[in-house]
């Protein structure tokens, strides 16, 4: 019994190590694409990759469970943002630029290590122990936790996990009662971080100020994102300042 937690712990932490922290990552390497068009992705770039952190040493990428650190000119990195997806090209020995890598679909999620992420929409039925029982349309599921949940029954939620035969594991939910819905005003990007910053209103003309993390989730590619859009955001975290300060779980647009 403790060999086959260790192990699930293992594989939780790699997922977190991964860039996957509290929401696994959208699958960023050439699965699901036909031969021809692969081929010509690896022509075409050194790696295809997520931004990690931009540092003095470099733009650090993480591809699959390796990160590489690629030397591009700062001025060029302008319209780049933390967890944005890329394709990074050589254009001299040792320097290279980034490219914005599209993807095409949001439907169906991996981990950065390949895994599928199941999704679930439901209501909290029990929380007992490392246990999560969750009453979906299908019938009541249970995942593994590995952290406190701080839900009440009846909460509802939608749950990202991984399928086990040995039972589910409970990558990250998301709480609907704390979602926002929201109207983007202005596209930033934090100058300390690299993150992407909303300047946001809701009906109410409310303001909130949502940064979008580097292991934030979301439905969409950084640059599809455009003024006026209608978003959902899930939070992770509240500031409770004048204008509200959000750091975002999830974003759907």
């Amino acid at each position: 019994m403790k060999k086959n937690v260790f192990l699930i712990m293992v594989l939780i932490f790699g997922i977190i190590l991964a860039g996957c922290s509290n929401a696994a990552e959208v699958d960023t390497d050439t699965k699901g694409i036909d031969e021809g068009k692969e081929m010509r992705i690896s022509d075409k770039y050194e790696t295809v990759g997520k931004i990690m952190e931009f540092t003095g040493e470099g733009v650090h990428v993480i591809t699959g469970d390796i990160v590489k650190i690629f030397n591009v000119s700062p001025e060029k990195l302008k319209d780049f943002y933390l967890g944005e997806t890329v394709g990074v090209r050589k254009i001299s020995e040792g320097n290279y630029e980034l490219e914005k890598f599209k993807i095409e679909n949001f439907d169906v999620r991996h981990t950065n290590m390949g895994q599928l992420i199941e999704k679930v929409s439901g209501k909290i039925k029990d929380i007992d122990d490392n246990k999560l029982t969750v009453t979906t349309e299908d019938g009541d599921l249970e995942f593994e936790s590995y952290g406190e949940i701080f839900l009440e029954r009846g909460s509802e939620i939608i749950v990202e996990y991984l399928k086990r035969t040995e039972g589910n594991i409970l990558i990250d939910f998301y709480n609907e009662a704390s979602k926002l819905n929201l109207i983007v005003k202005d596209i930033r990007k934090s100058e300390n971080t690299g993150e992407m910053v909303l300047d946001t209103v809701d009906k109410e003309g409310l303001k909130y100020e949502v940064y979008v993390l580097g292991r934030t989730v979301l439905n969409f590619n950084h640059s599809d994102l455009d003024i006026d859009d209608e978003i959902t955001v899930y939070p992770e975290l509240i500031r409770e300042i004048y204008p509200t300060q959000v750091d975002a779980q999830m974003i759907s647009r």
